[in-house]
């Protein structure tokens, strides 16, 4: 079977220029509204992160201002630590004397009797001693010594130049005793 076409050449060559022509235009449209679509997700994206990005600087903003109060109070906390540990050393150290001289004396024995006796702090609980005394005897002397050395309280427990000479109450050893005393809390 053989196919005649009546219509002419020109009119088929137009049309199928047409055809193309708006298959070209549908696919221009098509390429147009698909760079639209494109451009709208950048868009509301770039939206949303420029609005998630001011929502965290304001939040920053709110933690800066935190931080700013939990510094100032680190400061004071710091300050107020530093008075109460001057109030507390005072308190000790007001005390330190009374127990000093009270674990001093409980020491001694009744054989022992002080010439001199001086002090220098060495902090908030602690006294260096040098103390100038005489003994009945030695026995009495090497006693104190031993209670000293034995108390926990005193350290560093030095006998100085010890001499013995004639009294009118039998003969006496004077002597020299240098120590550190730390009262225990």
């Amino acid at each position: 079977m053989i196919k005649i076409n009546l219509v002419p050449g020109d009119v088929l060559i137009r049309q199928r220029q047409q055809y193309r022509m708006a298959q070209g235009g549908a696919a221009v449209v098509l390429v147009g509204i698909l760079l639209v679509a494109v451009s709208l997700v950048h868009y509301y994206s770039a939206h949303r992160v420029e609005a998630r990005l001011e929502e965290r600087k304001a939040r920053l903003a709110e933690l800066q201002t935190i931080v700013a109060k939990v510094e100032d109070l680190q400061k004071n906390s710091k300050i107020v630590s530093a008075k109460v540990n001057v109030i507390t050393d005072l308190l000790r150290g007001r005390l330190l004397s009374t127990y000093f001289l009270q674990d001093l004396l409980k020491s001694l024995p009744s054989g022992v009797w002080f010439r001199s006796l001086s002090t220098t702090s060495e902090g908030s609980n602690t006294l260096r001693l040098q103390v100038d005394a005489t003994a009945r005897s030695s026995e009495d002397l090497a006693d104190w010594i031993r209670t000293l050395d034995h108390s926990g309280k005193f350290s560093e427990v030095e006998l100085g130049a010890a001499t013995t000479a004639d009294g009118p109450s039998g003969r006496l050893t004077d002597f020299s005793v240098s120590s550190r005393y730390t009262m225990v809390d």
